[in-house]
Order: structure tokens, then C-alpha cells, then sequence
């Protein structure tokens, strides 16, 4: 009898936690370590921010904040140190294959890079665009969420000398409520 309640409760670990409407409203936070692009420039560094979103089913779609920044010091092949601080807003939507714990997904955004500098150069207000790969894992028992993936942002000219991009790999917590 004993053995047999573990194995009664297994199946539920797989389980979702979601609303009786299959429906969730979440919000979370993330950190991600990657490279920034100016123009051909890369600076290493990463990005972090938080989300606002909504679940359903095997979509997810969600607005996001992220302040991006890189770092290129000086040395025997550039003249001058350069710094990439930048701040943008999204739109994001999100395709999940209908897995029970660990789900893949691919996703798209759209959105602006508003504020920051690169190379001491102010950044105006461009739209922006990103692509995202990843996994969402569910924490047994609890109505959390991890998300590790990979993103590619880009925007067009951000700066009178500089466009952006940037690709890093990311880790999402997310809590529904």
C-alpha cells in the first residue's frame, strides 16, 4: 500500500496548473547574457526585464521590458571603450507544443527600442523586432513557470551612426495567478 500512493500521485506532477477557463494571467522576470551588436561592433554583455501576459492553452502572448546593455573595452584592435545601454518594449506572442511538463515554443515580437545610448550617442525611439526558441518547464505542485530560450532582437538605425541587434540566451520565471 505504501508503494502504491507514490505511484497514485506521480501522474499529477505533470499536471498544469491552470484556471478552470484554461486560462492564465502571469507575470514574471528575466535575465539574459548574450552579445549586442552596433552595426558589425560586438559588445559582450545581456539583458533583464519583466513581463505582463496571458496564457491559453498553447499560446502565450505577453508585454515585455528589457534594458540591454554591452560593453567593448579598448585594447589593441579598438581605439575606444564603447557601451550599448538601451531600452525597449514589446509585444510578444508564443506557439508551445501541447507537451505536458516541458513544452517547446517559438515565438515573435514587435515593439520599439525608446531610450539609451551607444557610444555616447543618443538613442531615438526605432521599432524593433525579435525572434525567440525555447523551453517552458513546469514546476511541479506550484503555479511557476521556467522558460530558458534564445532570442534575437534587431532594430533598424537607433543612432546617427549605429543599428542594433542582439542575441542571447535567456532565463524566464514566471508566476500565474
Amino acid at each position: 500500500m505504501k508503494k502504491i500512493i507514490p505511484l497514485c500521485i506521480l501522474p499529477f506532477m505533470f499536471c498544469s496548473v491552470t484556471t478552470a477557463h484554461g486560462l492564465d494571467i502571469y507575470t514574471g522576470v528575466m535575465v539574459g547574457q548574450g552579445t549586442a551588436f552596433a552595426d558589425d561592433y560586438a559588445h559582450g554583455g545581456g539583458s533583464f526585464g519583466g513581463m505582463l501576459g496571458i496564457s491559453v492553452s498553447t499560446f502565450r502572448g505577453e508585454i515585455e521590458y528589457n534594458y540591454i546593455y554591452g560593453r567593448r573595452s579598448a585594447g589593441k584592435v579598438f581605439a575606444y571603450d564603447s557601451k550599448i545601454k538601451a531600452h525597449s518594449g514589446m509585444l510578444n506572442g508564443y506557439i508551445l507544443m501541447p507537451t505536458p511538463m516541458i513544452k517547446p515554443y517559438i515565438g515573435a515580437g514587435i515593439g520599439s527600442v525608446f531610450a539609451g545610448e551607444i557610444s555616447n550617442q543618443d538613442i531615438s525611439p526605432r521599432m524593433a523586432y525579435q525572434g525567440m526558441v525555447g523551453l517552458q518547464l513546469k514546476v511541479p505542485f506550484l503555479p511557476l513557470f521556467a522558460d530558458v530560450e534564445t532570442r534575437v532582437l534587431y532594430s533598424g538605425r537607433v543612432t546617427q551612426d549605429y543599428s542594433l541587434t542582439q542575441w542571447d540566451g535567456r532565463l524566464k520565471v514566471r508566476y500565474a495567478f
